[in-house]
């Protein structure tokens, strides 16, 4: 199942969306709040900032290698 699959299923079932962007698979929850912020399901944003406060280190590298792999790397 594809991750654009995951956040339209978060979109038929009721407020499931920030309980899996929450969860501590911190890469996963990266990917899926960004593509969630994108689609504007999300504020991603103030999610990004509340997550560095709450978990800091562990969730900044995951950050970091979602930049890697998409926003860094060459065409």
């Amino acid at each position: 199942m594809n991750l654009s699959r995951v956040l339209d299923i978060t979109q038929e079932v009721r407020e499931s969306l920030m309980p899996i962007v929450n969860c501590d698979d911190y890469y996963f929850a990266v990917n899926l709040g960004i593509l969630a912020g994108k689609r504007d399901f999300l504020h991603y944003d103030q999610w990004l900032v509340d997550r560095i406060k709450n978990i800091g280190t562990p969730f900044i590298k995951a950050l970091l290698k979602y930049m890697k792999e998409h926003i860094l790397s060459p065409i």
